[in-house]
């Protein structure tokens, strides 16, 4: 959660990551010729972007 200053008082935002898979893993591997650690993609964005929750879509 991310905290921020709304008229004096302190307020949380929850931050959410939607990731196209499908879409992802075919411009990386066919057109820029590498892969993606997902696992390590994963804790960035959770560690990094403190996001709650990480959702993997097909596409």
């Amino acid at each position: 959660m991310i905290k921020y200053k709304n008229y004096g008082k302190w307020r949380t935002k929850k931050r959410y990551a939607f990731i196209d898979a499908y879409n992802t893993i075919n411009t990386t591997e066919k057109l820029l010729n590498f892969s993606i650690d997902w696992d390590k993609l994963y804790a960035h964005l959770k560690n990094r972007w403190k996001c709650e929750t990480v959702f993997f879509t097909r596409g």
